[in-house]
């Protein structure tokens, strides 16, 4: 028997019809190893027709008979669904989403969804279960199946796409800063802190500090250093090269720092009694030549030498208050030097007088190192000191003879 024309469902593979001498036939399966052909000719009669066309828009098929004219039929719209979906994506973490598309054809009216393993799913942005097109979140790293069943009042399919999702576990950002000193003394110097958290997990981390919205130059986790001003906000944003690292940056609270002041104090002298003012509760400490004498706002000296006071509060200590030049101590008097310098204190130069012929003059700062040694050459009995360069503070001058004996020792102060 002559066959003139045949037609495959675009929405059902292996269906098909063919146009005969006895009108249309078709099957389920035409790959099948036996085909089997069922007439289809209901209203139409064992007819010819010489061709058959698709109506995609409505899946509607058409046949032009012989003389019968032409035949029309809705039979593959009322078809049951065939289960077709697809991924946004097949890899994620487990904090992002991932969106199904629903692409079954012949038109489903429900779906259901299902996965494998069941448990640590969550149905985000209104949908659930029985959505078109629903949204996820894995709770839980691991491998996922997805299962999609679409059906109409005919009838329904199952696709099922077994390991098809790779959920990857991730790794929760915070971080914490804080100074130290937690408060600061105001002449003093602080440092920042940052505590990262990864819950036990590893990650590449980067840091970005920010001073008062700008960012600073430093990049480490810590910062050393800094000057207290309680105006200055700081925070730390923290980045990850690591996947699944959330939040991406984490960033810290806004801190400023919390500084504690200090008295500025100053020494007077009656006789040989030293006083510091003012009065406070922290502790008053007095030092001779640069060692500790005594304590106490007030402090009786029994020997002569130049004096300072520090003052300590709260762990904070001011800065040295101005040095007294003790020369008397009651019955203790300053013997006679033999040489007279002055200025001193100076910031400029010493101008020395006394001097008796040939030796040498040797400097030393506060802490014993040699800065200075002057061979006196010729028979002088004056010299000028340059100090201009130096530290301030306060340094010892040594005068011997040729011999190396020594002659006279005296302090002098650099201001």
């Amino acid at each position: 028997m002559p066959i003139w024309g045949i037609l495959l469902n675009p929405r059902k593979m292996g269906e098909a019809v063919i146009a005969t001498e006895l009108g249309i036939y078709g099957t389920s399966d035409i790959f099948a190893t036996s085909v089997v052909w069922a007439p289809y000719n209901e209203g139409m009669g064992a007819v010819k027709v010489a061709n058959l066309r698709y109506r995609d828009a409505d899946q509607t098929i058409m046949a032009a008979t012989h003389g019968r004219g032409v035949f029309t039929s809705d039979a593959w719209a009322k078809a049951s669904p065939i289960a077709k979906f697809g991924l946004s994506t097949d890899t994620l973490c487990s904090h992002q989403t991932l969106s199904l598309k629903d692409s079954s054809l012949n038109t489903p009216t429900y779906w259901k969804w299902r996965f494998s393993p069941s448990t640590g799913i969550l149905f985000r942005n209104g949908t659930d279960s029985t959505s078109q097109n629903p949204v996820i979140q894995f709770t839980k790293g691991g491998l996922y199946s997805i299962s999609l069943v679409a059906g109409n009042a005919i009838g329904e399919d199952l696709l099922t796409k077994v390991d098809r999702i790779f959920v990857i576990d991730s790794i929760p950002l915070s971080v914490t800063i804080s100074t130290n000193p937690a408060t600061i003394c105001v002449n003093d110097t602080f440092s920042l802190v940052s505590t990262p958290n990864t819950n036990g997990k590893s990650a590449n981390l980067s840091y970005t500090w920010k001073k008062n919205g700008i960012s600073i130059s430093n990049t480490q986790a810590n910062v050393f250093g800094l000057t207290p001003n309680t105006l200055d906000k700081y925070q730390l944003f923290v980045q990850s090269s690591t996947r699944c690292v959330t939040p991406n940056p984490a960033q810290s609270a806004i801190i400023s720092p919390k500084t504690k002041g200090v008295k500025t104090i100053s020494v007077s002298c009656n006789l040989d009694t030293l006083k510091a003012s003012p009065s406070g509760t922290g502790t008053f400490t007095w030092y001779k030549n640069g060692i500790v004498v005594g304590t106490g706002q007030k402090f009786k000296a029994s020997q002569i030498g130049l004096y300072r006071c520090v003052y300590n509060e709260n762990g904070c200590q001011s800065d040295s208050s101005a040095i007294i030049i003790l020369k008397s101590v009651r019955n203790a008097v300053v013997a006679n030097s033999l040489l007279q310098i002055f200025p001193n204190p100076s910031s400029g130069q010493f101008m020395i007088q006394g001097l008796q012929g040939y030796g040498k003059i040797e400097v030393c700062n506060a802490i014993g190192s040699k800065v200075l040694e002057m061979d006196l050459l010729e028979v002088q009995t004056t010299t000028v000191l340059d100090i201009k360069g130096w530290q301030s503070g306060l340094y010892y001058l040594k005068y011997l003879n040729a011999e190396g004996r020594s002659l006279d020792n005296q302090v002098l102060v650099v201001e």
